[in-house]
């Protein structure tokens, strides 16, 4: 869905086929590079909110018997007030702009504010839109599982894979109960 190392091979070749468009960067397509990623990025959101606009639903769609689970929401933390985790959260959100952020910075503001985050997420309900906003970085899934790793302390990718050595019988059952893999 997002050919990442493609943007680069498509830079090198507008700039090998046309030398005059060469940039100063040590690839000379660094410009080029970023310019495809945003216009391929933008396309897609851009499909995106209109496969989202054709959908048939209303403001108050939501899944049948859903289940809210609430951890206690817990103070700041020591030298975290309301004004610093607003310092780094706009931080997050410039350093999430750049093309090239630095992970490591995003990932410490993101442990500095996980007691806030936490508190602002268990006392409104939330869309995905309004969260991904106000802390860009849960778009990425990196920052998802380190998120799942903070609230649980386990990794995500260890627990599904050990659900799914469990439980592959069971799944394969269930998919072969749909009628459109049934053999006749």
């Amino acid at each position: 869905m997002y050919p990442c190392e493609q943007y680069l091979a498509a830079a090198k070749d507008l700039v090998s086929r046309y030398p005059q468009l060469k940039d100063k960067s040590r690839t000379h397509c660094a410009s080029w590079h970023a310019s495809i990623k945003n216009r391929a990025r933008k396309a897609e959101a851009k499909a995106h909110r209109e496969r989202r606009a054709a959908l048939p639903c209303n403001q108050q769609c939501r899944p049948k018997n859903a289940v809210r689970i609430v951890f206690p929401a817990a103070s700041c933390g020591t030298g975290e007030d309301e004004a610093s985790v607003q310092v780094r959260v706009d931080f997050m959100k410039k350093e999430m702009e750049k093309a090239v952020w630095a992970q490591k910075k995003v990932q410490d503001a993101m442990n500095r504010t996980y007691k806030a985050r936490r508190a602002w997420l268990n006392t409104e309900n939330l869309t995905v839109a309004v969260v991904t906003d106000r802390y860009p970085a849960l778009a990425w899934a990196q920052e998802i599982q380190q998120e799942f790793r903070r609230q649980t302390g386990r990794d995500a990718q260890e627990g599904l894979t050990a659900f799914l050595e469990r439980s592959t019988k069971a799944l394969y059952k269930l998919f072969c109960m749909k009628s459109s893999i049934k053999t006749k």
